[in-house]
């Protein structure tokens, strides 16, 4: 269930960088990471699991996931990340 929300959560983020026209590919590419980081995410624990203990993988999982985070607070600062697309014309008229 958890990951279920965490996609809903995240999978506005690649379509709100993007110009309309490029909706559908931004959200090609954002399924496609989706299942491959849950393949090999999968593969790496259970190959920690079974290698280390079933207590390192909860910990390898934190350790992966605060890095993340890390790295994307960094990117954001020096400039790695995109700002946010401009409004598409038609939404922007449709609306005002």
């Amino acid at each position: 269930m958890d990951a279920l929300i965490a996609h809903t959560g995240a999978f506005p983020l690649p379509l709100d960088r993007v110009r309309g026209d490029q909706r559908g590919s931004a959200t090609a590419i954002f399924q496609w990471a989706w299942g491959t980081g849950g393949l090999a995410s999968g593969f790496a624990l259970g190959v920690i699991a079974s290698t280390i203990s079933t207590g390192a993988v909860f910990w390898s999982a934190v350790a992966i996931a605060t890095g993340g985070f890390v790295l994307l607070l960094y990117g954001q600062s020096v400039g790695w990340t995109r700002t946010l697309a401009a409004p598409d014309e038609e939404l922007a008229t449709a609306s005002g």
